[in-house]
């Protein structure tokens, strides 16, 4: 505005009758910016009822696959359910994983198999180990034990970079719900890979603290 006053130039609106000041530019902007506030708002708030209700309001992942249903009110839904051939491979990784392997050679023993990873590429390391406090990676999603988690993480907009960006919300936060008929591994392979990465992160800690110290194989 400012640039355009600068040069005499005056800025008009297809249902103004006059030219925009100053004031109503500032006003628009603010009107504006809780549009798009409420827009961020209320998909999120639906996405929690869902999750409420036991559907998963996420992309579909690996394991799973999506067929149309109906719910209690007679009105189309998308279910997800097991897909056998992906949820043999799943157990067959958090096995492996459990006697010793690490994700990156997990990752060239399925690539080597021909078995084709999520979305049908090839298999990733990262897709198998991922991030374990962000539930990220195979061998941290809970969908596999039964539980939905939804709302574990919160993303931002930086202001000053303008990329988004994003973090942990508290657990209190967090929406889960348990649907029994989602689940592919059972309660004591998941714990011992809770274990083993446990141990991991202990020995990667000890490494630090004590140099030479290697840790667990990963």
């Amino acid at each position: 505005m400012k640039v355009l006053h600068f040069y005499d130039v005056e800025l008009w609106t297809v249902h103004g009758a006059a030219a925009v000041s100053s004031m109503e530019l500032g006003l628009r902007a603010v009107l504006n910016h809780e549009v798009l506030e409420q827009v961020r708002y209320r998909p999120r708030e639906g996405m929690k009822t869902v999750a409420k209700h036991g559907r998963v309001p996420g992309g579909l992942c690996y394991g799973y696959r999506v067929r149309r249903g109906f719910d209690d009110d007679g009105n189309p839904v998308r279910v997800r359910s097991i897909d056998p051939d992906e949820a043999a491979t799943i157990v067959w990784i958090f096995k492996e994983y459990a006697k010793g392997l690490s994700p990156v050679r997990i990752t060239d023993e399925l690539n080597a198999r021909g078995i084709p990873g999520p979305r049908g590429r090839a298999w990733q390391g990262t897709a198998i180990g991922g991030h374990r406090n962000r539930g990220s990676g195979i061998l941290n999603n809970q969908a596999y034990i039964g539980l939905i988690v939804f709302n574990r993480l919160a993303y931002r907009k930086n202001p000053a970079t303008e990329h988004r960006v994003s973090g942990e919300n508290a657990a209190e936060l967090h929406v889960v719900q348990e649907v029994p008929s989602l689940r592919i591994i059972d309660d004591t392979l998941w714990q011992e890979i809770k274990r083993r990465q446990a141990n991991w992160r202990a020995g990667m800690r000890s490494s630090r603290v004590f140099p030479g110290y290697s840790g667990p194989t990963t």
